[in-house]
């Protein structure tokens, strides 16, 4: 019998939820879960127990709560458990939740914290074991995330400023004075717009976050607001809907919302209803090759939740048309996360039906990069990435327009010039021309593969200032190899020497001869070093110097200096040599093993003196 504590990250909208029991207890309960509940009634009948609470942290407004869904299947077992702090008011049936109460699961104790500032009512739980006092972990819900913190500015102007102070006195007050050890597990990860820049890992502790957070490490209010106000996100246009929805409580199903097949002749009928949305679910280049006039084009990824959000309202009557009949279930489950339960039907047997029955299709044209630079002149690209994105780089002469504005400032672009429509990939991108051929745009065209495409194919790039590229070129050619080491392929300055020690490093070892002229002589590199409380080894490595002694040297180095330590030459190829030597030796690897695991690496050993002393040291040693 065990206590299972588990996070459920719901893809798209990057909501986790959790569930946690005691089996010896036979008891459960859920935390802020998705309204497609059945993940959670799978765990409890595969650890044998009842789901007795579903708590929630507070109001959502990214996405639809799924509280209301799981007690109905429940079918009476569980009560819903919602805060009342901040004057918080439901229209549904609840139990109330107030700052200090505790609830017992087994060996498990949670207890409910006061945590307002990204919501009024909103509250944090700390978990503990039942006869401690001190906690081990704390769920966060949207007040603190990895690397970030929620948002306090979704309840309108007039609240703002009375969030921002409670947020910053729950920060000061709350969290900076939890124990170093105590886990954090917020609701969101890495790509919501509840908080900004969240960081890629679900879980963090609070030491890591005092020490990384910058949030966490600000002491003044005035330069806390400062930092939320030139940080926040644009705020998704469902999130004030969302939050009104998920207070009055969302209809339940007991399953996926119900929609019905609809042959070719009941689709065009309720067509003819101007409310209606067309969403065509299928990938871009299907889209592009020819669908229903007026169809919105967003592709079924997980992250369909969030732009059906943004762009359709939740009372909206849709159409769907799927890749597959298959397929539905999964489309309605994304667009029900974001509340979309208003489903007219779905075309039965997908765009193969339509096309048989000799109904009119509309083709998007899909540009590539190469076509699009070699006829700059005849196309006007359009940026439709975030501001963020759209400042790190662009091509050139392109208009931004955010996608999620696009609605708004539609009237703002020609119509009669030949647009050529990019983002990242070209998910956004193929959205955002078919949002402008619905509106009447004739001479629109997709980039399939967009800025990726763009870079990938090493075409000009505009706006990138010498800061960002030397952040980029940081988290580019920074390679991880273990916990303990990492190569950095580049020629560091001045500035990369705070850089590895706020990524983490406590020592940096050089493989750069003097005569190579580096940006930073040896030098200066050891006084920067220790400027950032870093240890510092210099040993130059080039074909002529080669030696095992050398080897030797660099490897008791990397046995005794403080850890995670960064190695660094101008090309990496030397670094990633001569650690995939030690590693190498250390596993008992063969010196072919040792190239080939290095070249999969991206350590790719192409100077043939290099290669055979590599073979040669590891197979001896």
């Amino acid at each position: 019998m065990a206590l299972r504590f588990e996070p459920i990250l719901t893809e798209g909208i990057t909501q986790v939820s959790y569930f946690i029991c005691d089996e010896s207890a036979g008891c459960a309960a859920v935390i802020d879960p998705r309204p497609d509940a059945d993940i959670y009634l799978q765990k409890a009948r595969q650890y044998g127990v009842t789901i007795t609470h579903v708590f929630e942290t507070h109001i959502h407004a990214d996405f639809m709560s799924g509280a209301r869904e799981l007690a109905t299947r429940c079918k009476g077992s569980a009560k819903l458990y919602v805060s009342i702090e901040g004057d918080a008011t439901y229209n549904f049936e609840y139990e109330p939740v107030r700052e200090g109460d505790e609830f017992k699961f087994g060996q498990v104790k949670i207890r409910a914290k006061h945590t307002p500032g990204h919501t009024p009512e909103h509250l944090s739980y700390l978990l503990s074991e039942t006869h401690e006092k001190e906690p081990w972990g704390i769920m966060t819900g949207d007040s603190l995330f990895v690397d970030s913190i929620g948002r306090p500015d979704l309840l309108g102007d007039e609240k703002t400023d009375e969030l921002t102070r409670a947020l910053y006195n729950t920060m000061r007050e709350v969290f900076c004075k939890l124990a170093d050890h105590v886990i954090i597990y917020p609701c969101h990860a890495a790509g919501s717009a509840c908080g900004p820049d969240i960081g890629d890992r679900m879980s963090s502790t609070i030491g890591y976050e005092k020490k990384h957070n910058p949030f966490m490490q600000i002491e003044g209010f005035d330069e806390f607001k400062k930092a939320i106000q030139d940080n926040a996100p644009p705020v998704p246009t469902h999130y004030p809907k969302m939050k009104k929805l998920n207070a009055k409580g969302p209809e339940t199903f007991g399953h996926t919302p119900p929609v019905r097949a609809l042959s070719v002749k009941e689709f065009e009928k309720e067509m003819k209803n101007t409310d209606t949305i067309i969403i065509d679910t299928r990938d871009m280049l299907a889209f592009g090759g020819g669908h229903i006039e007026g169809a919105l084009n967003i592709g079924q990824r997980p992250i369909l939740s969030v732009w059906a959000g943004w762009l359709i309202d939740t009372n909206a009557p849709i159409l769907l048309i799927l890749p597959q009949d298959k397929d539905l279930e999964r489309v309605v489950t994304l667009l029900w996360r974001t509340g979309h339960t208003n489903f007219k039907g779905y075309l039965a047997g997908n765009m193969r039906s339509w096309q048989e029955s000799g109904k009119q299709i509309k083709k998007l044209t899909q540009l590539s990069v190469h076509e699009l630079s070699q006829n700059k002149g005849q196309y006007q690209p359009l940026d439709v990435r975030k501001y963020k994105e759209w400042q790190n780089g662009n091509i050139p002469d392109a208009t931004h327009v955010f996608l999620g504005e696009l609605s708004d400032k539609i009237s703002t672009l020609d119509k009669e010039q030949n647009l050529a429509v990019y983002c990242a990939s070209g998910y956004r991108a193929s959205i955002a021309a078919s949002l402008l051929q619905k509106n009447g745009f004739q001479n629109v065209n997709s980039i399939p593969g967009s800025f990726k495409a763009w870079k990938a194919a090493d075409l000009p790039i505009k706006n990138k200032t010498e800061n960002q590229k030397k952040k980029e070129t940081m988290k580019k050619e920074i390679k991880k190899v273990n916990d303990e080491i990492s190569v950095a392929a580049f020629d560091p300055d001045e500035n990369s020497f705070k850089t590895f020690a706020d990524k983490g490093f406590k020592s940096v070892i050089n493989l750069q001869t003097d005569e190579e002229g580096q940006n930073v002589p040896p030098e200066k590199e050891e006084e920067l070093a220790k400027d950032n409380n870093l240890e510092y080894r210099h040993i130059g490595v080039s074909e002529d110097n080669l030696s095992e002694a050398m080897v030797d040297d660099f490897r008791h180095e990397l046995e005794n200096l403080p850890k995670p330590i960064v190695v660094h030459c101008k090309s990496g190829k030397r670094s990633g040599a001569f650690v995939m030597i030690h590693i190498g030796c250390q596993k008992n690897m063969s010196g072919e093993e040792v190239i080939k695991q290095a070249e999969d690496m991206g350590f790719e050993c192409d100077v043939p003196e290099l290669e055979q002393f590599l073979k040669k040291y590891v197979n001896e040693h």
